[in-house]
């Protein structure tokens, strides 16, 4: 399998960036795919959700050469994984990130309390044909996710549970 970035409806699907399946009425494999693929964006928007409400200076743009802004993006995130490590649960609790009760209800964590939500900004869909690589690649993906290696045990019921 590929190295992709993982994006939602906003973002257009290319071999090397994976989105949704459009809709909400498909096959079950495609909705254990895109509950697949939501669980993998929330632990990337956990972690720079919580970096940005830690260290305040990425709620803005940085305005440096992009070589420098690659720099302080690494240290940031040195930085932030040397504290998680050191301090545990005083530097991030179990509710500083996004959490599923038993229920499987989503609840909101403290990082986007903190922060107000900010260092996401909207961004407009953009229109245009997925090419041919990019939808076998997704669809690698979601036959990953339904296969032995590549199921998880709660995938089903938790697509169960939100139709």
């Amino acid at each position: 399998m590929p190295f992709v970035f993982v994006g939602d409806e906003a973002f257009p699907l290319t071999p090397n960036l994976m989105r949704p399946y459009p809709g909400r009425y498909y096959s079950e494999d495609r909705r254990i795919f895109n509950y697949r693929l939501s669980r993998a964006r929330r632990i990337v928007e956990n972690a720079s959700g919580t970096m940005a409400c830690r260290f305040r200076f990425l709620h803005r743009p940085l305005t440096v050469k992009p070589h420098y802004a690659d720099l302080i993006i690494k240290a940031a995130v040195v930085l932030h994984n040397f504290l998680r490590r050191e301090m545990g649960v005083h530097y991030i609790n179990a509710q500083t990130p996004d959490h599923e009760d038993a229920s499987g209800q989503l609840h909101p964590g403290e990082w986007r309390r903190e922060s107000g939500d900010i260092p996401f900004v909207p961004i407009t869909r953009t229109g245009r044909r997925n090419s041919s690589e990019a939808t076998i690649t997704r669809d690698q993906f979601k036959e990953y996710s339904l296969s032995e290696a590549g199921s998880v045990p709660w995938q089903t019921d938790a697509i169960q549970r939100t139709t």
